[in-house]
């Protein structure tokens, strides 16, 4: 992730006072287990609410998020 797109996801994070909890609300895992879809939902400790998709990708027996440059 760029740079300047972190400090704007850091900025609106703080800005909710924090992440309170995080929720799988769905997962697709393809045919072969390599890669998954997920759909987060990010509840703040202001109260709100943000469902994010995550390509996510295994590595050594590990789900990890997939970043695409």
């Amino acid at each position: 992730m760029h740079t300047a797109k972190k400090d704007k996801a850091k900025k609106s994070v703080e800005s909710k006072g924090g992440i309170k909890d995080v929720e799988v609300v769905s997962e697709e895992i393809a045919e072969d287990g390599k890669t998954a879809k997920v759909v987060l939902k990010m509840i703040y400790k202001d109260g709100t609410t943000n469902e994010n998709n995550m390509d996510m990708v295994m590595e050594k027996g590990q789900w990890k998020m997939s970043i695409k440059k």
